[in-house]
């Protein structure tokens, strides 16, 4: 069964800026409001293990056929603090390499907190 974890209040979270939580023993996530609806993602970028949720949240520059390019996904575009590493919210997916995507977790929303679940703990060996 997944456990619960609260984050913090709804109002907290602001558009283009997480909330960064520590849960469990190692576990940072980061809590962001897109268009009103709440995400969570392990602050760890699959590339090479940095806190991805410090980055920057932006637009990114993107072909339009022939020389053309054009801003898209304004706010919606989570750049890596140490590689510029892209990755698109609410999806999580790199926009280079969409195999490659963030961890997300479920968000709900209770009592005016907003809730994020983990996966069960694993079992040591």
């Amino acid at each position: 069964m997944n456990e619960k974890h609260v984050i913090c209040a709804v109002d907290d979270v602001h558009e283009g800026t997480p909330v960064i939580a520590q849960l469990r023993d190692r576990i940072s996530v980061g809590v962001y409001r897109i268009e009103g609806a709440y995400y969570a993602y392990r602050n760890h970028c699959p590339h090479a293990g940095a806190p991805v949720c410090m980055g920057v949240l932006g637009g990114a520059i993107v072909a339009t056929g022939g020389f053309g390019r054009a801003l898209m996904h304004e706010g919606r575009v989570l750049k890596c603090p140490w590689h510029a590493w892209e990755f698109l919210l609410p999806e999580g997916v790199t926009l280079t390499d969409p195999p490659l995507r963030l961890t997300r977790f479920p968000v709900a929303i209770e009592d005016g907190q907003v809730v994020v679940e983990l996966p069960p703990r694993r079992a040591r060996a």
